[in-house]
């Protein structure tokens, strides 16, 4: 089991600004992308409601009688019908287009935390595995609705108990509580459903991997390391608090221009202004958020890399436990290199020395002869120079 203390967090939380540093442009633009297909297909919707609504009560849907206003019941259920319809029709097409954009928006996320350079296109890559982006997003949500129906069901009981059964302090009191601890079991049902989010990692990495498989494989890495995960993710409450105070500061500096009958023109540049930079650390702060998160699963041994370096480490660790062996028996292996390299140096000094002494005795008996084919000649021309004097 790898562990994943404070030191951990700090060095994967600093890796993932460091691959963040020098991109905002390319942060912001893909969620701005990614969230603009749902700010389209909400606005459609509410603009059908609204005008459905118009028409209902232009229809007379609203009859207004003497004392109170009654509903005519056959057009109520007719709009109530369009509503659900249009409700259907609003959820597959949040199924249908955001579920690949997500895919394609947390495969963004993924590879920026393995330090690659990723472009606005990569959002796109959601959309080549459609099917399988589908099959995720429907996953995920039925693993959400069953974590968490029981509990809201126990809530909405609880609430109707203490509505109806206490009163003054007691109802106070138990009201508090009751929320209290719905905000408890909320906060660790989320940490659960989160684990399951590094199935985007596992099916990103093997385009064969089931969903309903991939995240219970996900949830499986991060079983001894849920309170990890939840100090991990309370690591980033300064950010959310950082931008609970821009907020704070920009309402109150509007609402103060308008008190002090500022221009329009002066108070429309502040709202503005206010709104670019809390979307822009939004922005910041989402992706950094879930860079870290995905940089925390490959750390987690997600990454196939991982499983390698894994391994590796294993060999090395297997390989220093016998270096002691393999020490001795290079060594050996050395010890008798050198004692065959000596002898065998040994012999051609030999050799050496022996051809050396051949030639040397091969010279002094070429020298003898010709020594004596000199003397023989000089004692010649003595002879002969002796006859000449005589005669």
């Amino acid at each position: 089991m790898k562990t994943f203390d404070s030191d951990t967090r700090k060095q994967l939380k600093r890796a993932a600004r460091d691959n963040m540093r020098g991109r905002l442009a390319s942060i912001t633009g893909v969620q701005i992308l990614n969230a603009l297909p749902f700010f389209v297909l909400a606005l459609i919707f509410y603009v059908v409601f609204f005008v459905r609504l118009f028409v209902y009560a232009f229809q007379g849907g609203f009859i207004v009688g003497p004392e109170t206003p009654e509903v005519d019941p056959s057009i109520a259920f007719s709009f109530l019908g369009d509503i659900v319809v249009m409700s259907v029709i609003y959820a597959l097409a949040l199924l249908l287009i955001g579920a690949p954009l997500t895919f394609g928006l947390m495969r963004y996320f993924i590879r920026l935390g393995r330090g690659e350079r990723p472009t606005v296109g990569v959002l796109g890559s959601g959309f080549l595995s459609y099917f399988a982006s589908i099959k995720l997003n429907v996953c995920l949500g039925f693993r959400s609705f069953l974590w968490m129906f029981f509990p809201v069901i126990i809530y909405a009981i609880a609430g109707t108990y203490i509505n109806t059964n206490t009163a003054g302090v007691g109802y106070i009191f138990l009201n508090m509580l009751k929320e209290l601890i719905y905000f408890i079991v909320m906060i660790l049902i989320g940490i659960k459903l989160q684990a399951y989010a590094g199935a985007y990692v596992l099916m990103g990495d093997d385009k064969t991997r089931g969903a309903w498989e991939s995240t219970k494989e996900s949830a499986g890495y991060f079983k001894d390391h849920y309170m990890d995960l939840l100090i991990f993710n309370l690591s980033f409450i300064p950010w959310g608090l950082l931008l609970f105070l821009l907020i704070s500061i920009s309402i109150g500096v509007v609402v103060s221009m308008i008190a002090f009958s500022v221009s329009g023109a002066a108070i429309a540049v502040a709202v503005i202004a206010a709104f670019i930079i809390i979307f822009l650390l939004s922005c910041y702060v989402t992706c950094y958020q879930r860079t870290a998160f995905f940089m925390l699963c490959d750390y987690l041994g997600m990454y196939p890399e991982a499983e390698a370096d894994e391994t590796a480490e294993g060999h090395e660790e297997a390989d220093e436990t016998a270096a002691p062996q393999i020490t001795v028996t290079e060594t050996a292996a050395e010890t008798d290199a050198a004692k065959a390299s000596e002898a065998a140096a040994e012999e051609t000094a030999a050799s050496q020395t022996d051809a050396a002494e051949e030639k040397s005795a091969e010279g002094d008996s070429s020298e003898k002869p010709s020594n004596a084919v000199e003397n023989d000649t000089a004692e010649n021309n003595s002879a002969v120079d002796t006859e000449s004097t005589d005669k």
